[in-house]
């Protein structure tokens, strides 16, 4: 009769088979965190200067008397090419009219628009009509 008793093997196999796997899961999910990473676009800065700030505000079907509001701003990029976002409400009250900065895209999404110093300003003219869609 042995003094000492061991585990059964059987049970020392299962616990390293669920520490392989949950490494092997481990890895898999670090690879596409890096993969998904690398797909992201790049954050793009376009000087531009503010040229309309539009609030809508759209009746609630199933609430009579309040409305929904909606922002959205059109930057001046070039002479001949606009963008209109959608803003938060936090970010329509931080922009005027005429404020000449940087416009931050990641692809076709708005991030921010930090204003230039009045020395170092871009100078898009506002001209001419929006595109036609």
């Amino acid at each position: 009769m042995s003094v000492y008793s061991a585990a059964p093997s059987h049970a020392i196999g299962v616990w390293l088979l669920a520490v392989l796997f949950g490494l092997f899961v481990l890895k898999g999910a670090f690879a596409l965190l890096l993969w998904a990473a690398s797909r992201r676009p790049a954050v793009m800065t376009l000087p531009a200067q503010v040229c309309a700030r539009h609030a809508v505000a759209a009746p609630l079907p199933n609430r009579p008397g309040q409305c929904a509001r909606h922002y959205s701003a059109t930057f001046q990029l070039t002479p001949q090419q606009r963008l209109e976002v959608a803003v938060s409400a936090a970010q329509y009250r931080a922009l005027h009219e005429g404020d000449r900065g940087y416009v931050h895209l990641r692809g076709t999404k708005y991030l921010r628009f930090t204003p230039a110093p009045a020395a170092n300003a871009p100078h898009p003219q506002p001209t001419g009509q929006l595109p036609p869609p």
